[in-house]
């Protein structure tokens, strides 16, 4: 009896486990202002792999800037860089980030543009990068 108990938990086990890890790598790798005011952010993240990386979707998407949330516009809100150009992927839940390839998030929030933020991306797969910007000098 205790063995069929043991021989059930442990898969169940090791698949709420397998689910909290990432299946691949994000990496930010620019975070820039679009305006002089200082409200509006692209944060750029390539997939490093060792896989595709689904988007899911704006929804599967968080963004902190200093620990406060930062919105993701319901449209041009993600764009994917691809050779063929720029594409809208904001809503395309079965678009994939192919490893090395890079998506851009705009993102809304009041920031400074003279003092230094800390930035922290959450997607989907339990993906997750930590990044810190500072003004030019």
């Amino acid at each position: 009896m205790v063995y069929l108990v043991l021989s059930g938990a442990l898969p169940s086990m090791y698949q709420r486990q397998e689910a909290a890890l990432p299946k691949t790598n994000i990496q930010i790798i620019n975070f820039i202002n679009n305006t002089n005011a200082g409200d509006s952010w692209n944060v750029t993240i390539r997939n490093n792999g060792p896989v595709s990386l689904q988007v899911g979707g704006r929804d599967k998407w968080q963004v902190f800037i200093d620990d406060r949330p930062a919105l993701i516009p319901l449209e041009q809100g993600i764009i994917a860089k691809e050779a063929t150009g720029d594409r809208d992927v904001t809503n395309d839940p079965n678009y994939s980030v192919p490893v090395n390839g890079v998506i851009v998030i705009k993102v809304t929030i009041s920031l400074s543009t003279t003092s230094p933020h800390t930035v922290k991306v959450f997607g989907p797969q339990a993906t997750q990068a930590f990044a810190g910007w500072s003004p030019k000098s």
